[in-house]
């Protein structure tokens, strides 16, 4: 869908936005080097891009693009190839953002009156993308091939039902397991105030409404 997303509340600098990820992500202090080529390999290929079209030589970051990265940091921690992970995000990430809500728990349910409006925080991804990579034009860097579908889907005892469902080279996440720390992380700051941080979550809850790969705007 088109539109303009609201500009971020949060404006972390790339070194700012390197450590918060890491620490929620739980990486070594020894791995930044790496970590960082793998951001900017990431943004290379097209992930977090401005309304243009263009990638980001150098932006700031909020809740959106923290949680775009952490996302194609676990999809590819799943063996996922960069490229498939950043075609997911860009076309698909308004079937994330349930997820991910659900996943911050008592975050997410603290701003709204009601229960979070999310199915659950696993992420089933059928694995049609990753059974065709080895297909000509596929590559690191280009897959023009169609993507899985992407189901969220909530208790721990539904997960099996869905896995059985997808592909055998599908893939499963729990938001649960970086998306709270994240957002923990981003509390603990004292540049981001309370209300900060609530708009942050509420600029998550409708970026899958903005985005066609531009979450900032």
């Amino acid at each position: 869908m088109s539109g303009r997303a609201q500009p971020p509340a949060i404006r972390l600098t790339y070194e700012e936005a390197t450590t918060l990820l890491m620490e929620a992500l739980e990486q070594p202090d020894g791995a930044r080097s790496a970590f960082q080529a793998r951001i900017r390999q990431l943004q290379r290929i097209g992930l977090l891009k401005d309304t243009g079209g263009k990638a980001y030589a150098r932006f700031t970051y909020g809740l959106v693009e923290l949680a775009i990265l952490a996302t194609a940091f676990r999809l590819m921690a799943a063996f996922m190839l960069p490229v498939v992970a950043v075609r997911h995000l860009d076309e698909r990430w308004a079937e994330f953002v349930p997820a991910l809500l659900s996943g911050m728990g008592d975050y997410g349910r603290s701003r709204w009156d009601q229960d979070t409006p999310c199915a659950g925080p696993f992420v089933a991804i059928e694995g049609t993308a990753l059974s065709r990579l080895g297909q000509k034009g596929a590559s690191d860097t280009r897959y023009d091939g169609p993507l899985g579908a992407i189901r969220c889907i909530g208790a721990s005892d539904h997960v099996e039902t869905v896995w059985k469902a997808a592909a055998a080279q599908g893939v499963l996440i729990d938001t649960r397991t970086y998306i709270a720390p994240l957002v923990a992380k981003l509390a603990e700051l004292e540049t981001v105030s309370s209300r900060q941080l609530a708009d942050e979550i509420d600029r998550l809850r409708f970026s899958g409404l903005n985005r066609t790969g531009n979450p900032s705007g």
